[in-house]
């Protein structure tokens, strides 16, 4: 088993076995729920009840711009991330609440350094955590202290505090979040506007909030268990086995008490927009992904100035339910764009240690091959049970100690283990003269230096490749045993829907190429959905009706009690979530003719698809232009217009975009794809306001002329 798989279940674990009250711990407090608020003691939220002091700090960065104090930003340290308050180390923090009995208050001490680590200077900073009553008598508290040394802080790992005391009662109290600084003398050393960081650090506290009980029935918690790379006809539930036994039994069984939706599609073939898309409920399009003619950075950027404006999932159910939000990457794409992920989370936990993705940009070739075979060798290292942290476990635990409590909580479960490098030698036998490199994937190369992933190989070989990668999905199946099995434990299966889905797929040379990101054939668009309810059903429902990632939002969000955001183009699969098959079949859910395209490529040109009743097409920008090179012509299909009739040709092989019988087909979906990259597809205009993304209704144009295309 990878190391990156046992640490992303050990962390999932972690979150979950945490959820659960302690030993004893349910008999002494009532039940909890959020029919009463969830403090999160942040400055966006609380800024008017806050009181900081000393007031008016403030660091000069240059150039006129000033840094005033305290502020609000993720703070990340080893694997964990949390939005957390940055302050002057000697500053007090004040918040009004009213503590009833049973309130805790979870927060968590870190050091972070100014500048430069030789600006550090030896002393300590004691952090203390209080709840006072009106007159400023403490009632209780919990402190810890945090060293420095010269040009180091001794412990990078945040340090949890909690107030736990379920005997404090106050109408009118406070918490105090209040930091003191010290020399190495046990001098007392107080910022001042000429000297912020008398030490050299700031002290920051992590993801401050006071849970509130009451006795209200619980809210419900929703898990997404997301697998990048994962194509649904690798599930044993969506018809695959290999020899005469599927490879994914515990999949099945999820989907044999579950709804198993046999037609979801992805907007995009890589992982970057497919999971903005889920989060956001935002098309990659309307994020500013296709425009250029290939993979464009510029463009990324603007889609990630476009998602950091709109409301995401964990935005909204925190917004309007107080739920918690938690996430669990295996670090990878997740991790270069951090900013735009962690949006919403509180609690956000990462191993970008490892990460083969993030690649010097003058990275010579040597290079690159010693640090990924650094980077393999350590997949599967005789110490790998023991590659978990204790120290990221502990403030793990911490950090959602409350969810079995909290009522409303949103947990994201992400691992890469079904994508490249395939490491997992289950389903093979390796003899001396494989060509095949073992792991498999980005940073291998045969014996004569060609990149393993550009290689032509014959049958055999390809059979050995596609081995690998169902035992890699095997090994992905028996870790969501695990993680399954610490949900039941948890005492969260009775109120947690579970939604397993995954970004896209993976090709094995279908149309000629390997791996994704390059075409948007259904072997890349076509992708697993499993809701589970709470409690589970008695029998499986399949669900034909054809759905989007896009539905996950919406979905959510009324699973949740909580407030949809206006024209998105995805639609809640709530009425489809019975187990009544006739009030599935009057449940018609309204249908966009957006929702089903496609575009965004990692690799090679730019395309779009569209799917429409029985037939696709797909276009390819310059396509004629990419043939010019013949690497290009060998690696992807380069063909400028394709139509498919999807029931006599459910593969995507024969193209009927230049037979005469469909020429009226095809230019009817070119022209309603076109309509459509004008329209409702367009990038959204971020500039009118900078903290919000609006989404625009169709208008009365764009509805005439979908009217005259027959739709």
């Amino acid at each position: 088993m990878r190391p990156e798989a046992l640490r992303w279940i050990a962390c999932c674990a972690v979150l979950l076995a945490a959820s659960r009250p302690a030993a004893g711990e349910q008999e002494q407090l009532p039940r909890w729920s959020t029919e009463d608020r969830v403090y999160p003691l942040q400055l966006a939220e609380k800024a008017s009840e806050l009181k900081a002091e000393p007031a008016g700090l403030s660091l000069d960065l240059g150039r006129g711009r000033r840094l005033n104090f305290p502020y609000q930003r993720h703070v990340p340290a080893s694997h964990v991330t949390l939005e957390s308050i940055v302050a002057a180390a000697g500053s007090t923090l004040t918040y009004p609440v009213a503590w009833k009995q049973g309130c805790r208050l979870y927060v968590k001490a870190l050091l972070a350094p100014v500048g430069k680590a030789e600006d550090i200077k030896p002393g300590l900073v004691r952090f203390i955590a209080q709840v006072q009553d009106a007159g400023g008598k403490v009632l209780d508290q919990a402190s810890a202290e945090l060293k420095t040394a010269k040009g180091k802080i001794e412990r990078e790992l945040w340090t949890p505090l909690a107030l736990l005391n379920p005997e404090i009662h106050a109408d009118a109290a406070q918490v105090v979040l209040r930091t003191e600084a010290l020399d190495d003398a046990g001098q007392v050393l107080a910022p001042t506007a000429e000297q912020v960081a008398p030490l050299g650090v700031f002290a920051v506290w992590g993801d401050p909030r006071v849970e509130r009980p009451t006795h209200g029935n619980p809210q419900p918690a929703v898990l997404l268990i997301a697998y990048d790379t994962l194509r649904a006809g690798r599930l044993g539930a969506y018809g695959y086995k290999r020899g005469d036994k599927s490879i994914t039994p515990v999949m099945d069984a999820l989907a044999a008490r579950g709804y198993l939706f046999e037609r979801c599609y992805s907007p995009t073939s890589w992982t970057l927009p497919a999971f903005q898309a889920a989060l956001s409920g935002l098309h990659p399009a309307q994020l500013g992904y296709g425009q250029a003619g290939a993979r464009d950075p510029n463009e990324e950027m603007w889609a990630k100035v476009r998602y950091g404006r709109a409301s995401n999932l964990p935005q909204i159910l925190r917004r309007e339910k107080n739920a918690y939000a938690f996430a669990a990457t295996g670090g990878g794409m997740m991790e270069p764009f951090q900013n735009f992920f962690l949006k919403g989370f509180s609690y956000y936990w990462s191993n970008p240690n490892l990460d083969p993705l993030l690649v010097p940009a003058d990275e010579t070739p040597e290079q690159e091959r010693a640090r990924l075979s650094a980077w393999l060798g350590m997949l599967n290292p005789p110490e790998a049970k023991n590659m978990v942290r204790t120290e990221a476990d502990v403030n793990a635990q911490h950090a959602i100690a409350c969810l079995g409590a909290s009522g409303a909580c949103l947990g994201f479960f992400h691992t890469y283990q079904c994508h490249t490098p395939y490491t997992e030698t289950r389903f093979v036998t390796i003899k001396a003269d494989t060509k095949v490199p073992v792991p498999f994937g980005e940073g291998t190369y045969l014996a004569g230096g060609e990149k393993a992933l550009y290689a032509d190989f014959d049958k055999e070989q390809r059979a050995f490749i596609q081995a690998l990668y169902d035992g890699d999905v095997a090994g992905a199946d028996d870790n969501l045993d695990l993680l399954l099995g610490r949900i039941e434990a948890s005492g969260l299966s009775e109120r947690a829907w579970i939604i397993l889905f995954s970004d896209h797929g993976e090709e094995f040379w279908e149309h000629g190429g390997l791996s994704h990101g390059h075409s948007l054939y259904d072997e890349l668009l076509h992708v697993p959905l499993i809701i589970v309810p709470p409690g589970g059903l008695k029998e499986g429902v399949r669900i034909a009706e054809p759905v989007s990632l896009l539905d996950i939002l919406p979905t959510v969000c009324e699973i949740g009690g909580a407030f949809t955001p206006a024209n998105l183009l995805g639609r809640s699969l709530k009425p489809l979530l019975t187990e009544d098959a006739n009030a599935r079949k009057k449940a018609a859910l309204p249908d966009h003719p957006g929702l089903f395209a496609a575009c965004g490529t990692y690799h090679g040109p730019m395309r779009w698809a569209l799917r429409h009743g029985k037939y696709k097409y797909i276009l390819t920008v310059g396509a004629d232009a990419w043939a010019k090179d013949e690497a290009n012509r060998k690696a992807l299909r380069l063909v400028p217009e394709e139509l498919f009739d999807l029931e006599a040709d459910p593969g995507e092989q024969t193209n009927l975009a230049k037979d005469g019988a469909h020429e009226k087909t095809r230019a009817k979906l070119a022209e309603l794809l076109k309509v459509l990259r004008e329209g409702p597809l367009a990038p959204l205009d971020h500039t009118k306001n900078p903290k919000s993304l609006d989404i625009p209704p169709l208008s009365p144009e764009l509805l005439k002329k979908l009217k005259q295309l027959g739709y």
